[in-house]
């Protein structure tokens, strides 16, 4: 390939990551859920129009999530060469995006809310893929656990616990299973996830 075919396709590739950023702050939007710094760093910006903070704070996260992306490939490549093997007990880190078949379907059953099709996708996890497919995450770094957190299935939640999904892994917003599901005011999620260990993230800067 040429190198001006190069550039072409790597601009061609950062406006295509950039559509997933904008996807993942509309979500954000939508739910309520807002990084307060970058909130008031907007209001800053927009010079105390409110009319305008939406704007300058949808500019201030896609660039967060594009500095996030960067740091975390760094760090990647300073561990290369280490075990990649998740620990499962470890607290607020992010777990790795899924690739394998076996985690996107789990994270798609998580996503349809069907007690059915969770477990379908757990049978099909051998018990030696377990403990790495279990703890995958999807674009916006949401386990299993996270969506069903989210949605308040206390049957998936602990049909997923049973399965040794990792209680305490953060998404791209820095928040735990037990963090959503307070969020969401799902009081008997808590108290399931609280049960099995789970912790909200003392550094995550959202209200509940």
């Amino acid at each position: 390939m040429s190198f001006i075919k190069r550039i072409k396709f790597a601009n061609i590739f950062r406006r295509k990551e950039e559509e997933v950023f904008y996807s993942q702050v509309a979500k954000e939007l939508s739910t309520e859920i807002l990084q307060e710094a970058l909130w008031v760093k907007a209001l800053e910006k927009a010079h105390g129009d409110s009319t305008r903070q939406i704007s300058e704070y949808i500019k201030l996260r896609v660039q967060s999530l594009k500095d996030q992306k960067d740091i975390q490939a760094e760090l990647a490549g300073n561990k290369r060469g280490q075990t990649s093997e998740i620990n499962v007990e470890a607290e607020f880190i992010k777990a790795p995006i899924a690739k394998n078949y076996k985690s996107k379907k789990l994270l798609k059953a998580a996503e349809s809310n069907d007690y059915n099709s969770v477990l379908s996708a757990l049978n099909d996890i051998t018990a030696s893929e377990q403990r790495s497919l279990v703890n995958k995450s999807n674009g916006a770094e949401n386990t299993a656990i996270h969506i069903a957190a989210r949605y308040g299935n206390v049957k998936i939640i602990s049909l997923l616990v049973k399965n040794n999904v990792g209680i305490n892994f953060i998404n791209c917003l820095g928040l735990t299973p037990l963090d959503i599901a307070k969020n969401k005011k799902h009081l008997d999620a808590v108290r399931l996830i609280t049960e099995a260990g789970g912790k909200s993230n003392p550094n995550c800067q959202h209200r509940y």
